[in-house]
């Protein structure tokens, strides 16, 4: 095995992905590209500085209180970072273990080049991990400011943020051998097993998430050891992982892992004599709903049975909407027919239609929760600019045109939520928000329409 071949994979996939990426008529045009940065940074940027106001705010209240209440809370802080990065990296790695996948061309190109296919296995996890490691980068940027509430000496800063990326990693690497150990075998080799896997891990970093880790950043705030002992002690023993981890993914190499990636679900539905039956089959029967609908249905029954109703309906505040995202397989789910809408005279207007009756449809819990317990309806706002935007980025990003174009899709999807949160302390901004994605979305729709009059 040689790394200077597994490097040239690596740029090989690389240059394949953001082909399918950049080739997309918005970002063909380089003033595009650069514009759509200065957007996002500038948000980010906004969201950023919002975050610093609120850390003073609560550095001038830390100072009012003991020195021994102030070091508790600290290691508890330390605590409850470690975890969040601990289930930051859980469902990164099953959101890029799920949608990426190299298109059949590269493995193609990749298995005809004189490469072994240690070499090739390698750089497909590699790839993988830098995938998911650029989606963590944009949570690590939410809690970089917060890190001087724990210390505010520069060497522990830089090697809790050290710390922080060496979790991720290696929960990427330990999640990535389960995996391949568990699907090594043919006849296990399906997506239901994958499936099934994907929901178990997703219900036990439910229950950690909602119960273990209070009690364990209770324990490590009452621990007899220094702030700055603890962070040095914990990265040994994160070093010390690390290295078993690369040396068990170098030393073991399981046959190559090929599960077959269901798009569509066959599922009965009701047909609607009209032509909301365009957009409908096409969201619900994709299996990105099925997993939402799953992880949603767990988290809500897990707190129900954890908490009160009234705290569980707190929590699914900020859940329900999430459901939103699902829109982002609609482009790719329509992408085999869409040329023949003209044809049978499917205006785009009456396309919008269907979109925002089927987005009504699939938001309807935000809806029931709005109404009936928060007497508003700001979370179905909320829920519904997640799903005009989820749509947008599909058109804009289809699974099919790139084999890293779903994972950027979410990635700027999870951008895009956090930004819209910040809007909820005004529900006016989100719905003048709604009103310019639904005029992107109608200009989106036509350009599509344009395009496939051309094909045909």
């Amino acid at each position: 095995m040689k790394w200077k071949n597994i490097l040239e994979l690596l740029s090989f996939f690389f240059n394949d992905s953001l082909h399918g990426f950049l080739d997309r008529p918005f970002f063909k045009k380089r003033s595009n590209r650069v514009f759509l940065t200065i957007i996002l940074f500038s948000m980010y940027y906004y969201y950023f500085w919002l975050n610093i106001q609120q850390l003073s705010a609560i550095s001038n209240v830390a100072n009012l209180i003991s020195k021994s209440t102030y070091v508790i809370a600290a290691k508890e802080t330390l605590s409850s970072y470690y975890n969040m990065c601990i289930i930051t990296g859980v469902f990164i790695y099953i959101l890029v273990n799920g949608t990426f996948q190299l298109t059949n061309n590269s493995l193609h190109i990749a298995k005809t080049l004189p490469f072994s296919e240690k070499e090739i296995w390698l750089s497909q996890k590699i790839f993988k991990l830098i995938c998911g490691a650029l989606v963590f980068e944009i949570v690590l940027i939410i809690l970089v400011p917060s890190i001087k509430l724990i210390t505010r000496n520069v060497f522990y800063w830089i090697l809790l943020l050290i710390d922080f990326h060496v979790i991720f990693i290696n929960i990427f690497l330990l999640l990535d051998l389960v995996y391949d150990f568990v699907l090594i075998n043919p006849w296990l080799n399906t997506k239901l097993l994958a499936t099934f896997i994907d929901t178990l891990l997703v219900l036990l970093t439910s229950i950690y998430l909602f119960t273990i880790r209070f009690k364990i950043d209770y324990l490590i705030g009452h621990i007899d050891l220094y702030i700055n002992t603890l962070i040095k002690l914990s990265s040994f023993i994160l070093l010390c992982m690390f290295l078993i981890l690369l040396s068990a993914t170098l030393v073991f190499k399981p046959q190559e892992i090929i599960v077959k990636k269901t798009k569509f679900w066959n599922l009965p539905l009701i047909k609607f004599k009209n032509n909301i039956e365009i957009s409908f089959p096409a969201i619900v029967r994709a299996s990105s709903y099925t997993y939402m609908l799953i992880f949603t249905l767990i988290i809500f029954m897990f707190s129900l049975a954890s908490n009160s109703v009234e705290s569980t309906l707190q929590n699914m505040t900020f859940i329900f909407p999430l459901i939103g995202i699902v829109g982002i397989s609609y482009s790719d789910a329509t992408l085999n027919f869409r040329r023949f809408f003209n044809l049978y005279d499917i205006k785009a207007r009456s396309e919008l239609c269907s979109l925002l009756f089927t987005g009504t449809l699939i938001l309807l819990p935000t809806i029931l929760l709005s109404i009936f317990e928060l007497k508003n309806i700001d979370v179905f706002i909320f829920g519904f600019s997640i799903y005009l935007s989820s749509i947008i980025l599909g058109f804009l990003l289809p699974k099919s045109y790139g084999s890293v174009n779903e994972t950027m899709s979410s990635l700027l999807i999870a951008i895009i939520i956090v930004l819209l949160s910040v809007a909820l302390v005004k529900i006016q901004l989100l719905v003048i928000v709604i009103g310019f994605l639904l005029i992107i979305l109608i200009f989106v729709l036509k350009k599509e329409r344009e395009k496939n009059y051309e094909l045909l």
